[in-house]
């Protein structure tokens, strides 16, 4: 049960199964800072000072058993669980009363280090700490490869230290060595070939569906925000949902998991959403079919943000949680309020057809070509080609249009697209400035005619709908 004479004067002492041992008979804050150095063993995280483990959803298995082995997701880890974990990362030992030993030392009395159950105050005290010297952090869970801050690729399984993603996949990637301009033109041609039933309205409109996916792959090497991405269309049917689930399929395989939006004006339930979004990790998150004006003040703190503070539901405690999700928004002839303009990218498309949902004919069956592995690999590859390639050309500067706040994302992800020959993406928004113009004077217009009319004395609707009736 003792470590050897030649282990190292700071290695724990370890029983043969491995675990650290942890005697009791110290003070309770060295037995804590015990606990969390064997818990550092094991899969749990810490994130927004909060413990944080990953679980799988249950498949079935053989037999009829079911087995976690489906989608993983990072949750709040519970007491139990931690009571668990500290008893797979520790043996804890007390010196307790041991009648055989006394026997076979012809003593009255003998005692014995035995093992108990992690002290329940030892564990509540560990929960509560808020820090944990040991414990990795943990900022995303990808299954894709993601670039480092130092331009390298993290292509494993398992947690990196560089990027402080743990990824449950590993992709084997043929990027060459030293990416020339041929290698960026080839990336770029097989990703437009995927994308050439696409009726984009604009050139610059298919570079914002090239932010988004490169900004998912760059997320981890960017500290700062990156701007969400709209996927408009003029009539139902025409494949912007589509477009991002193509991103969807790059990156996982799988198509993009859809998201409402609050009702408009709950800003409470936009807090709860961007907790949980925080919380769990979610690299990419999709607002689906969005309709009518998206607006939310909870939105613009986060979108130009990188943290945000909440109550966790159920739990009597606050939580600042790193925002690292790339959002996506889809919508039909999109209206966004003034503010969410600047934090914002636009991918439109115009299909002149009568009824797009009916065409045929496509060159590829998406999403699901791109979701096949030889295909998805390609694309990734492609994809990393371009933001790689620009790491390696030393950043060469390109002229690009200042935005503001995301400085960091543009010198990723931004300067890759133009570099790379194709337009501006950032030169979206000025369509979003214009539709959020209208709108916003037309609110003036509205308020400016309710101040002539009724005043500044307080009204309700029905009431002015009411006097506007009599005056006519």
């Amino acid at each position: 049960m003792a470590r050897g004479d030649d282990a190292p004067p700071d290695e724990p002492e370890r029983h043969t199964d491995g675990r650290i041992i942890i005697r009791l008979s110290r003070r309770r804050v060295e037995v804590v800072d015990a606990t969390i150095a064997a818990l550092a063993e094991r899969e749990i995280f810490q994130r927004g000072g909060g413990l944080v483990d990953i679980v799988r959803d249950p498949e079935n298995g053989e037999g009829g058993i079911v087995l976690p082995t489906g989608e993983p997701r990072v949750r709040v880890t519970p007491y139990a669980r931690v009571f668990e974990l500290c008893m797979l990362a520790a043996r804890f030992e007390a010196k307790k009363s041991d009648p055989e030993k006394a026997i076979k030392l012809d003593q009255e009395r003998a005692y014995s280090w035995q093992e108990v159950d992690p002290p329940g105050p030892v564990v509540k005290t560990l929960m509560e700490r808020g820090e944990w010297a040991h414990i990795r952090p943990l900022d995303a869970m990808v299954s894709w490869p993601v670039l480092r801050p130092d331009g390298t690729v993290f292509d494993g399984v398992g947690y990196d230290p560089a990027t402080r993603c743990y990824s449950t996949a590993a992709v084997e990637l043929n990027i060459p060595p030293c990416i020339t301009p041929d290698h960026v033109q080839r990336a770029v041609a097989l990703i437009d070939d995927i994308l050439s039933d696409f009726p984009f309205e604009k050139p610059e409109h298919k570079s914002s569906f090239y932010a988004a996916l490169l900004s998912v792959l760059a997320r981890p090497a960017i500290r700062g925000p990156v701007p969400m991405v709209i996927f408009d269309a003029n009539d139902r049917g025409s494949g912007k949902t589509l477009l991002c689930d193509i991103i969807g399929g790059i990156l996982t395989g799988q198509r993009v998991p859809r998201r409402g939006v609050p009702e408009k004006g709950s800003e409470d339930e936009w807090g709860k959403l961007m907790l949980g979004i925080g919380i769990g990790s979610y690299p990419l998150v999709l607002f689906d079919n969005v309709t009518g004006t998206l607006r939310s003040a909870t939105l613009d703190m986060v979108l130009t943000g990188e943290v945000y503070q909440g109550r966790v539901l159920g739990l009597n405690k606050e939580m600042r949680v790193p925002i690292r999700t790339q959002f996506l928004v889809s919508c039909n002839n999109a209206m966004i309020s003034s503010d969410l303009v600047r934090r914002s990218l636009h991918s439109r498309l115009v299909c002149e057809a009568e009824r797009p949902e009916m065409r045929e004919g496509f060159k590829y069956n998406l999403p699901g070509d791109v979701c096949e592995p030889a295909m998805r690999k390609r694309l990734l590859e492609a994809a990393l080609t371009i933001l790689i390639g620009y790491e390696q050309a030393g950043r060469p500067p390109v002229k690009k249009r200042p935005i503001g706040s995301y400085e960091a994302w543009a010198e990723r992800v931004q300067s890759p697209i133009i570099w790379a020959g194709m337009p501006d993406p950032v030169e979206t928004q000025d369509e979003l400035r214009e539709q959020a113009s209208s709108d916003d004077d037309l609110r003036g217009q509205f308020l400016e005619a309710w101040f002539s009319f009724l005043g500044t004395k307080p009204f309700t609707i029905r009431d002015a709908l009411q006097l506007a009736q009599d005056e006519t």
